[in-house]
C-alpha cells in the first residue's frame, strides 16, 4: 500500500475530531451522485477556529477527509480556512467536508 492509501485508510477506521458540539456553527452538505453525507460543526473566537467536530455517513475518502482537515484547522485563522480546496479528481468527496464549512461560515 501506498502512504496515502495508508494515511487515508487510519483516518477512516480511526476518525479523529468525530462527534457533535451544541451552541455552535453547523452544516450539513450530501453528494447526491453517491448519499455521501457530511456535518461540520465548530467555534470561533477572535476570528479562529477553537473547536471542531464532524459526523458524516460514506467512503473512506469523505470520512478521511474530515478526519484529516479537521486536524489541521483547529486553531487556524478563518483567512486560513476559506482558502481550502481538494484535487478535482477526488473532489466530490473529499470536498464534502470543505463545503460544509463554507456554508457555515
Amino acid at each position: 500500500m501506498t502512504d496515502y492509501t495508508e494515511l487515508i485508510l487510519d483516518h477512516y477506521r480511526h476518525p479523529r475530531n468525530q462527534g457533535q458540539l451544541s451552541d455552535c456553527l453547523t452544516s450539513t452538505v450530501t453528494n447526491s451522485t453517491c448519499g455521501d453525507s457530511m456535518t461540520v460543526y465548530f467555534r470561533l473566537k477572535s476570528g479562529k477556529v477553537t473547536d471542531f467536530k464532524w459526523r458524516g455517513t460514506g467512503c473512506a475518502i469523505s470520512q478521511a477527509a474530515a478526519s484529516i482537515l479537521s486536524q489541521r484547522i483547529l486553531n487556524k485563522p478563518i483567512s486560513s480556512v476559506k482558502p481550502l480546496h481538494v484535487n478535482p479528481a477526488r473532489s466530490a468527496c473529499a470536498s464534502l467536508v470543505i463545503k460544509a464549512i463554507h456554508n457555515a461560515l
